[in-house]
């Protein structure tokens, strides 16, 4: 349940890399600390499609033992299936590898099926958008018995099988300044698992080539994060 994702909008082409740091403090059923972390990723887009790839490595703090490794892999792929000078629909199809430790809270301990459908609307400055998915973890329900109806893992907390839901409002204050505020919800099909809400405000500055981004988020309602703050740059390539 990535609060800092949002919905690109292709060039008509351009390869990028980013790199952004992220912490944040948690609170869950069987342990409670903070995070931190470095996230590297890579980006393309041609036309009406984008893909990225993206790795986090984190310090985790467990009832104050400190464990370290990577998390899950986490690839996606966008198409823009109609757009115009104010519309735009299509879908993403995200995908995790289990790369990251589930014993140590980082890794899901199985790979997750993430699809959705997006929509934005531009009005002058102002861009609305909104997306539905629904997340589904892969290998059968054995391979999540272990995290039970708690959210897992503990740096991104979601469920075996959860239907999702955000929306936001970004507004271009300048040519190179835009502020967006976001919520994201997601439901679990998962047993004694509570609906989670979490409201983000992020703030970008582009200048050329670059692009720097600050986002706070909060866990609202049922999340296990209290406060996230994410600090990253882009570089688009070409």
């Amino acid at each position: 349940m990535d609060d800092a994702a949002v919905v690109a909008t292709p060039d008509p082409h351009h390869v990028g890399v980013a790199l952004a740091v992220v912490g944040a403090n948690y609170v869950s059923p069987l342990f409670e600390g903070t995070y931190q972390g470095l996230t590297t990723g890579v980006s393309w887009s041609y036309r009406r499609f984008a893909a990225m790839a993206m790795l986090t490595g984190y310090r985790l703090d467990k009832n104050g033992r400190a464990v370290y490794g990577v998390g899950d892999l986490m690839v996606h792929g966008q198409v823009s299936a109609w757009a115009n000078e104010r519309w735009s629909t299509g879908f993403i199809l995200m995908v995790s590898a289990p790369t990251g430790s589930a014993q140590a809270g980082i890794g899901m301990g199985h790979a997750m099926l993430m699809p959705e459908a997006f929509a934005t609307l531009m009005l002058g400055r102002v861009m609305l958008d909104a997306g539905a998915g629904y997340t589904r973890g892969l290998g059968g329900t054995n391979a999540h018995a272990e995290h039970g109806a708690v959210m897992w893992p503990l740096v991104d907390p979601m469920t075996m099988s959860e239907l999702t839901m955000r929306a936001g409002v970004s507004v271009t204050t300048t040519r190179q300044l835009s502020v967006a505020l976001r919520a994201i919800a997601a439901v679990p099909f998962v047993d004694d698992a509570d609906n989670r809400l979490v409201g983000a405000l992020r703030v970008a500055w582009r200048r050329g080539r670059f692009e720097t981004s600050a986002d706070l988020a909060q866990g609202l309602v049922g999340d296990p994060f209290g406060t996230r703050i994410t600090i990253g740059t882009a570089l688009q390539m070409n």
